[in-house]
């Protein structure tokens, strides 16, 4: 006898407003314009292209949630964002992590990372694939988003790392609200739904979870959850 497969639940909960959580949610189905203009010809189009097609249906396409204007050389000069002014704002929407951490390795790269307006949680442990907006950009030069794999039960950050090639001249990379950043691809083959959700900044803040240990938190406190 078969058994019904369970449903995975995730969930963005953000502290913005309303209209915010409605217009800016993550979804599933966000088809490119340029596909959806496709006209049908003599061969066959991307618009009859499972890879493509399955991939679209399935992913979670995540939009930005803001402007963001960064303005770089070989290092961050400044990063532009509306509404934030001061310093201490501005660590709620970008931060950067050092070479070091990295091994100085990709040296002919800057990184940033965009930091979501939500917290991303899930009722159990799937995994989810990070990945670049690709068919959502008509340029690969510019920026790449960092892949990586995630899960939402344990950990509830979904900020986008990038790396921006360094410039011998001052440039800025414009990236605009509502457009995809990247995808979230699950890895599973129960079916996935989403919720968006918005709370009070108090609320919000009470979702957050304190680091535990000086190393190795998040490592630590999936191990004891699972004493549970």
């Amino acid at each position: 006898m078969f058994r019904k497969k369970t449903k995975t639940t995730l969930k963005f909960i953000t502290k913005e407003s309303p209209v915010f959580a409605e217009v800016m949610s993550p979804r599933t189905h966000d088809w490119p314009d340029w596909w959806r203009n496709l006209k049908e010809q003599n061969m066959s189009t991307m618009k009859s292209c499972p890879g493509f097609v399955d991939l679209l249906r399935e992913t979670i396409s995540v939009p930005l949630w803001r402007d963001y204007e960064i303005t770089y050389t070989d290092k961050i000069e400044y990063i532009e964002v509306p509404g934030v002014t001061t310093p201490e704002y501005g660590a709620e929407f970008f931060e950067y992590h050092p070479n070091e951490q990295y091994g100085n390795n990709f040296s002919n790269y800057i990184h940033v990372k965009l930091k979501t307006p939500w917290i991303t949680r899930c009722n159990d442990n799937t995994r989810f694939l990070m990945s670049d907006a690709v068919w959502h950009r008509q340029n690969f030069e510019s920026f790449r988003v960092l892949t990586g794999q995630l899960e939402f039960r344990y950990q509830h950050g979904s900020h986008v790392n990038i790396f921006i090639p360094k410039s011998t001249t001052q440039k800025t990379l414009v990236l605009r609200a509502g457009t995809p950043i990247c995808y979230l691809t699950p890895l599973t083959d129960r079916p996935v739904e989403i919720e968006i959700l918005q709370e009070t900044p108090t609320q919000w803040y009470n979702y957050l979870t304190s680091p535990i240990s000086f190393r190795g938190s998040y490592d630590k406190l999936k191990k004891l959850a699972r004493k549970k």
